[in-house]
């Protein structure tokens, strides 16, 4: 018996209203020799039940189970132990692949032993409307470096986005960083990180087509809104990944960045706090001027409102 030639990993949690719609765009890719690998990460609401009605009218091997909510990076990994394809694509429980494009990357990743992955581009939408790309000209730039150079960039600037569910892997590549960091919430940059010094280590290679691969569905809570999560996730890859003379440099710029976001548009309270902790790490006098302009402005506006 030949072996499966893609396993589709979708790591579900709590969208019953959505994982029809994810399901059925796997289904629309017309690729007869795959799986679908689903693990319900203890969803709360009924996306169990739906999925068991999905995998009984599958076209596809579709192997569903559920389990204690243990969060993402945990079941992405589970999800891998149980693939058994040479190619691996994976996509949110709410999100959709566009019609046929998953066909063209696993036909272009089968094209040359030493290509490991190829990524595309993705689109978020919300009902009917596209908005643009999401791999714009600082992912595409980034992706035409040699591995080594990609991997030294990943290490001191944080890839906005550069999306592991808008690409296709092989396996081994996987298996071969151990998959997924289990003591770093984020998935995307770390796993990004030891893609590429893998690749660079063996003389593989990677490539990038612009096709619009993923439909990303906006939600007002998605994890890149919530901002002071988001810098606490990027601070742990920073002093994981990035070489320590550069940290503090680093985490000064992260720190002021959603510290200003999350001062003009969520929580000035945490903002101001993440802005004077930027100055800590790396005081600098403009951007501390900067910092007290920011401060007065924005917390002053919030006591007016009160």
């Amino acid at each position: 018996m030949s072996q499966t030639l893609l396993s589709t990993l979708v790591p579900c949690y709590n969208h019953e209203d959505f994982i029809r719609d994810t399901i059925e765009s796997i289904w629309k890719q017309n690729i007869d020799n795959m799986e679908i690998i689903v693990i319900d990460d203890g969803s709360k609401d009924k996306s169990f039940e739906v999925l068991k009605k999905l995998q009984a009218s599958s076209p596809v091997p579709m192997h569903i189970s559920t389990q204690d909510n243990v969060g993402l990076v945990k079941t992405l990994n589970r999800c891998l132990a149980k693939a058994q394809g040479k190619y691996i694509s994976l996509i949110g429980s709410d999100d959709l692949y566009f019609p046929s494009a998953l066909v063209t990357l696993l036909e272009d990743i089968q094209k040359e032993d030493a290509l490991k992955v190829i990524y595309a581009n993705a689109r978020e939408f919300k009902g009917d409307v596209l908005f643009e790309k999401m791999h714009q000209s600082q992912i595409t730039d980034l992706l035409a470096l040699t591995t080594n150079e990609i991997e030294k960039k990943l290490r001191t600037e944080v890839p906005r986005p550069l999306l592991t569910q808008c690409a296709i892997f092989e396996k081994s590549l996987l298996e071969g960083i151990h998959g997924w960091d289990e003591t770093l919430m984020l998935d995307d940059w770390p796993l990004n990180i030891e893609i590429f010094e893998y690749l660079s280590k063996h003389n593989y290679k990677h490539d990038f087509i612009d096709i619009d691969l993923v439909k990303y569905r906006f939600h007002e809570s998605n994890m890149h809104k919530n901002y002071y999560k988001m810098y606490l996730m990027i601070e742990e890859v920073i002093l994981r990944y990035t070489p320590k003379e550069l940290q503090k440099k680093f985490l000064s710029k992260e720190a002021f960045e959603h510290g200003k976001i999350l001062l003009k548009k969520v929580d000035p309270a945490t903002g101001t706090k993440l802005l004077f902790k930027s100055q800590l790490l790396d005081f600098d006098m403009f951007r501390f001027l900067d910092v007290l302009r920011l401060t007065i402005k924005y917390n002053l506006k919030s006591l007016f409102q009160k």
